[in-house]
């Protein structure tokens, strides 16, 4: 075999030189060409994660919108007697004066429903005769109106204490609403208070954030029936029903419990008392 002149020995070294810087890059290019697959790869895969959650996220609202649409809509105004009213005092709830009179169909739990819809008013609007009711739902165009009665059927004569809670408002529709009872045909309306901190005019104020009011009922004896209108409609004359409340929404119920103990009045009539200006 020939032996390589050094022109040859030193062409081939080149090659070898040039072969294995190429394979060097090659390597070098194939791994930047894998670094970029992954990190490719790991954003392609953050972006799925991230629209999961955000898919997730939605559906979650959107679950949570329908069932508070839901609770809106199937339970209205709930009138209810505290504890075991009936069985220890025979306490109970009449909604009609037929049932009243009939003796039959007591409840310990009434429902005034609700209305879809409700425009604001002016109180004026309000039928004068809108407690004469014989019970039950007689609502009016833009007005709540439920009729009850209470009624004593036990052997004991007791006090009793009525509060009506506010369990959830929406927009801030609270600051115009207003919740009229009548009580034996005497008629209180309760409105929050304005943000200045003073009543609305012609109004009793809210009792506090929770709560409408803590109304106390005594010597109510055997045989002795106590009748309720009450009455929930958006005042229009009041300074704060702007445009931000449409749209809004307010539940509230109301709960009957009797006084069990001289401890019991105390603690009432203090809640009252402390809330007077």
């Amino acid at each position: 075999m020939p032996r390589k002149t050094k022109e040859e020995k030193k062409q081939e070294e080149e090659k070898i030189k040039k072969y294995r810087k190429l394979t060097a890059d090659d390597i070098t290019e194939r791994k930047d060409i894998r670094d970029r697959g992954k990190t490719i790869s790991s954003r392609e895969h953050r972006i799925k994660m991230y629209r999961f959650a955000l898919v997730l996220c939605v559906l979650f609202l959107i679950i949570i919108y329908y069932l508070l649409r839901l609770w809106y809509s199937n339970s209205g105004f709930v009138i209810g007697l505290a504890r075991d009213e009936e069985k220890e005092y025979g306490i109970v709830l009449f909604e009609t004066l037929d049932d009243l009179n009939n003796g039959k169909n007591y409840k310990l739990q009434l429902n005034a429903g609700h209305i879809d819809y409700i425009d604001n008013i002016s109180i004026d609007w309000v039928p004068k005769d809108i407690d004469n009711s014989n019970g039950g739902s007689h609502n009016e165009d833009n007005i709540l109106a439920y009729t009850f009665f209470l009624a004593n059927k036990g052997n004991t004569s007791i006090n009793y204490w009525y509060t009506i809670y506010i369990d959830d408002v929406i927009k801030n529709v609270d600051d115009a609403m207003r919740i009229m009872i009548y009580q034996n045909g005497e008629r209180t309306v309760y409105g929050k208070r304005a943000r200045t901190g003073n009543a609305e005019y012609g109004t009793t104020p809210f009792l506090d954030e929770g709560r409408v009011c803590l109304v106390g009922r005594h010597d109510f004896n055997p045989g002795d029936v106590d009748k309720y209108t009450i009455v929930i409609f958006i005042e229009g004359d009041d300074p704060e029903c702007l445009d931000p409340l449409i749209g809004g929404e307010m539940k509230m119920h109301m709960e009957i419990q009797s006084e069990r103990n001289d401890s019991d009045r105390n603690v009432y009539s203090n809640e009252v008392l402390s809330h007077i200006e």
